[in-house]
């Protein structure tokens, strides 16, 4: 391993590698010249056939003709030997540079940062006379930590300069090939690349992983240096998956699987993961596509694909659960999936298709089996859902996620995954190492998470949120094909039953979170659907554009039932119910002139309240279903207080719309909730915040005193008593939306 530390990597002058890249180059660049002239004038004298009746005959003869092939093919592999080396040395030189500079980068960025960064590249909290800065120099612990940050960022940057050091030195000592010329001379065939050489040198690590039980300590290191050195190298990348082949691929993905799961050395097995993680970066790696070399990646990629086809299906044994006398048996995809969830930077084109041929094997609709995973149940980190799995992966990749899940052009892929696909597993499950139990039809826990995800990453362009949410996007912009996914997610997630009304409203756990987080990116449009007062919202149906962006106009009583499906989770509900009262506090504090009579006055506040009398009949509802199912309905209240003020919920951020958040009624929650509180206090709290009698006195009167004007005066007043007019026209109108107390 490379002994280079930060004070030598600073100081490098690397302009050495260059001048030796350009001469070892020339050096080749003459050897071509020699193996050329001999070619033409020497060898050439006597024939390129052995001896026949129009050429000199003899031993002599035949022995020059033997040392003339000799001779050409040492000049061949002295041209061959001198260009690798230079390629080599170039690809040192850029490597190098590039890495070097990165630790420059961090130091520069730590001493920006307040930090003294010494010779070693230790970083010390500079002493300054900002207050910020002199209370972290005098609270240790605060010190420490932000020290220890930068200490750990220029480390980091250091250890990439010493993989790579380390890299190219087993490229440049890696023992070349050769079967021509005279023995013990130049090489015909030396590694011009630093990953076909790292590959070489990985391979037989990677055969023992396969073949023994495990690696030894310092091979465990030494792979995990090779990947995490090449993790970016096409040609590494691709060397390895050839070698292996999808099957072996599997089996080894298999076997690493065993090793981070099982046993009890806890450092072994993160190492184990960690070699999981970069088998699965090079394979995202080898099966990219992008515009350097497009017709070899997409040839790789095809190929790949089309074996993945052939054992995707296929049964492999495993070691999924501790303890366990007999192997589990898992399909290709499932191992597959489990793989790509530990890496990262999957491309489009290979994530779409690969979506495409594991629905394939599962869709009776396209001749597969939807029991075809429905083998054992096993941990929660085995992607039982390879498909599921799959559509996670792709949702950090927004605009692959999009185009995957948009309708446009008779795209089914939403439906299929929304209304058709068969969702529920009927497996084997292994309770301990020898006892079984059989779950007839049932969700898996993580039941569409993967789907959760690429939902909101479809809809908005960004990346899911996740549970803890925020902060949400204030005045989102969409393109046409995502308001078309968001548009069509609302159609299809709507439960309205053939009389026109909801039978249930039991949505999926796992996908309540980010469809509300995909609403809250959509609060512009759904502010003025509740609202049900603008025409082009109401006569559309469709996503439609505007100068600002896309839009979409489903109709107000499937988006109601919408909302009301995602806010069974008290989360979604806070998610929503915040980005509405945003909309609301934003286009109060655009309104002109505070009379009651004016016409724009009206109409902001039309939208306004219809909106949130409609969550209130919403919250009302599941209060309601939750009394049914012996459900707390304080539990409930609680939780949205905790996701509001304990910071979870974090509408917008930055600038003058977030200051706007800083009403009245936020303040007076955030300042009554209290995490030691008991959940009663903080149902209490919260019913209070979201009871919309409350919210339209104390937004209103906030309204006024922002502009000077008396909380109590008869405007203000009026405005009031409209507001809360508007919320009773909303409150029949969701009633019905909801099915309550239809004729």
């Amino acid at each position: 391993m490379s002994s280079l530390d930060y004070e030598t990597i600073v100081s490098a002058d690397l302009t050495p590698l260059k001048t030796a890249a350009s001469a070892w180059t020339d050096m080749g660049n003459k050897f071509e010249t020699l193996h050329k002239d001999y070619g033409d004038h020497v060898k050439a004298a006597v024939g390129d056939e052995f001896p026949g009746p129009e050429r000199q005959t003899g031993l002599t003869m035949f022995a020059f003709k033997t040392r003339a092939q000799r001779t050409h093919e040492e000049y061949e592999a002295a041209r061959n030997e001198a260009w690798a080396v230079g390629k080599l040395l170039d690809e040192a030189h850029s490597t190098l540079t590039m890495l070097r500079r990165a630790v420059l980068d961090v130091r520069d960025q730590a001493i920006e940062a307040g930090m003294h960064v010494s010779a070693s590249g230790k970083c010390t909290l500079a002493e300054t006379d900002d207050d910020a800065a002199d209370t972290d120099v005098l609270d240790v612990a605060r010190r420490m930590a932000r020290e220890g940050a930068w200490d750990q960022a220029i480390l980091n940057a250091v250890q990439n300069v010493r993989d790579a050091d380390h890299n190219l030195k087993l490229a440049l000592s890696q023992r070349p090939f050769d079967m021509t010329g005279v023995d013990d001379g130049f090489y015909a065939w030396t590694p011009r690349d630093a990953g076909e050489a790292a590959a070489l040198h990985a391979l037989p690590l990677i055969e023992k992983l396969e073949s023994d039980d495990e690696l030894a300590p310092e091979e465990r290191a030494e792979l995990a240096r090779i990947f995490r050195s090449n993790d970016d190298d096409p040609e590494f990348s691709r060397i390895v998956l050839n070698h292996l082949g999808v099957d072996r691929t599997l089996e080894l993905s298999n076997k690493i699987s065993e090793f981070s799961h099982l046993g009890d050395d806890a450092a072994k097995k993160n190492e184990y993961r960690s070699l999981h993680q970069s088998l699965s970066d090079a394979m995202a790696t080898a099966t990219t596509i992008d515009e350097e070399d497009t017709a070899a990646d997409k040839q790789f990629t095809d190929k790949w694909l089309a074996d993945l086809r052939e054992w995707g299906d296929a049964k492999y044994e495993i070691n999924l659960l501790p303890g366990a006398s007999d192997p589990e048996y898992v399909r290709g995809y499932q191992t597959l999936a489990t793989l790509m969830e530990q890496g990262s930077g999957y491309d489009k084109e290979f994530l779409h298709q690969l979506a495409d041929d594991i629905r394939a094997a599962e869709d009776p609709g396209k001749g597969g089996s939807p029991d075809i995973w429905d083998l054992n149940a096993g941990p929660d980190w085995f992607a039982r859902d390879p498909l599921d799995t799959t559509l996670g992966v792709m949702s950090q990749d927004p605009d692959a996620a999009t185009e995957y899940l948009d309708p446009e052009g008779g795209n089914d892929n939403l439906k299929y995954l929304l209304e058709n696909r068969d969702w529920k597993f009927d497996n084997e499950h292994r309770i301990d190492g020898n006892s079984q139990s059989t779950l007839k039809d049932t969700d898996l826990p993580d039941s569409r998470v993967g789907l959760g995800q690429i939902l909101e990453a479809a809809a908005t362009g960004e990346l899911p949120l996740g549970e803890d949410g925020g902060p949400l996007r204030f005045g989102a912009t969409h393109t046409e094909a995502q308001a078309r996914v968001m548009q069509e997610m609302i159609e299809l997630l709507d439960p309205k039953g053939p009389d026109g009304f909801p039978d249930s409203f039991e949505y999926p756990e796992n996908i309540r979170r980010p469809v509300a987080n995909a609403l809250a990116d959509y609060a512009g449009d759904t502010f003025e659907i509740l609202g049900r007062v603008d025409d082009t919202y109401q006569s559309s149906n469709e996503a439609f554009p505007t100068t600002e962006g896309w839009h979409i106009s489903p109709e107000a009583d499937s988006l109601i039932r919408v909302i009301r499906g995602a806010s069974d989770d008290p989360g979604a509900y806070a998610v929503i119910h915040e980005a509405q009262r945003q909309e609301l506090r934003d286009g109060m504090d655009r309104l002109p002139d505070l009379h009651p009579d004016n016409l724009e006055t009206q109409d902001t506040m039309r939208k306004a309240y219809r909106g949130l009398g409609a969550l209130e009949v919403i919250r009302e509802d599941i209060v309601i279903d939750q009394r049914d199912n012996d459900i707390s309905e304080a539990n409930w209240n609680a939780k949205v207080a905790y996701h509001v003020a304990g910071g979870l919920v974090t509408p917008f951020p930055g600038g003058d719309a977030a200051q706007r958040g800083i009403d009245t009624l936020t303040s007076v929650l955030a300042s009554e909730y209290s995490a030691d509180a008991s959940a009663e206090a903080n149902a209490k709290i919260a019913k209070q915040y979201m009871e919309t009698e409350r919210s339209v006195t104390l937004e209103i009167g906030d309204w006024a005193e922002r502009r000077g004007l008396d909380r109590d005066s008869s405007a203000t007043n009026v405005l009031q008593g409209n507001a809360q007019n508007y919320i009773d026209e909303a409150r029949t109108a969701t009633q019905k939306a909801l099915g309550n107390g239809n004729v």
